[in-house]
């Protein structure tokens, strides 16, 4: 069985007339918090623990840090020597940001036009590069339903091609879903492609692909790459994890 975790990502936000300067009681009180979401919500029960002995440890180790960003900063940077996930960091904003989980019509809205405007991740298309092989510079997982049209396009074009590179160097993640969509057009049927396991609920929720696209589906007998870089992350990291494990594609470049 293929399974991922679940995208953790912890953010504390620290505001109002005295933002820009930290001092130690509040400092203590965003330590005492971090240690407290990751131990009750991280998907792995045991990074609790290993955060609250490392971040209670050494008490005076924020005593530099009182300026808010650069707190933040060196916050996430213990966070990340104990555990080495970059979807859990801490946020500074100057102004009081919404802790509502689901954003408003406006805040999707702007969403919605910023994803638009990048074409929805689309960045580059290539039908056929020497050799008869199919490119995709995909940038994003946008939201799925915004996203449909675009990537029935994209891959409508490369449909055809002996061979296809996805190139996923410069994609920094989105929606699971819409990656299971692409990954749609990558096989002949309805495919298992993977497992998210969320500790809250104590559930799995499986994911597969679909049993119709709109426009052509590249097919799973030809080759596939799959370019990946140091800046390839969380939702893209998923969709080369993805493809890897079915024995879909080769993935070539960084960690």
């Amino acid at each position: 069985m293929r399974l991922l975790a679940a995208p953790f990502v912890l953010a504390t936000l620290i505001s109002g007339a005295h933002a820009q300067s930290v001092d130690a009681a509040t400092r203590a009180v965003v330590v005492d918090r971090a240690i407290t979401q990751i131990r009750d919500h991280y998907v792995d029960a045991s990074a609790g623990a290993k955060v609250e002995a490392a971040l209670g440890s050494d008490p005076d180790a924020f005593d530099d840090s009182t300026g808010a960003q650069a707190f933040a900063d060196n916050l996430t940077k213990r966070l990340h020597s104990v555990v080495a996930d970059r979807h859990l960091h801490v946020e500074y904003s100057p102004e009081p940001l919404s802790v509502e989980p689901v954003p408003d019509a406006g805040e999707e809205a702007r969403r919605h036009a910023r994803d638009e405007r990048s074409n929805y991740g689309v960045e580059r298309v290539e039908r056929r590069l020497p050799g008869n092989i199919g490119y995709i510079d995909l940038r994003s997982f946008a939201k799925t339903d915004w996203a449909a049209d675009t990537l029935a396009a994209a891959m409508t074009l490369v449909a055809h091609p002996d061979a296809l590179i996805i190139d996923l160097r410069h994609n920094g993640g989105g929606y699971p879903a819409t990656a299971v969509l692409l990954e749609s057009y990558l096989f002949n049927a309805r495919t298992h492609v993977v497992d998210i396991y969320w500790r809250e609920g104590d559930r799995t929720e499986q994911f597969w692909t679909q049993d119709s696209v709109a426009g052509s589906r590249f097919g799973q007998e030809k080759p596939i790459w799959i370019l990946t870089s140091i800046h390839t992350f969380s939702g893209a990291e998923e969709f080369a994890y993805d493809l890897k494990n079915l024995k879909r594609a080769t993935v070539v470049g960084e960690t």
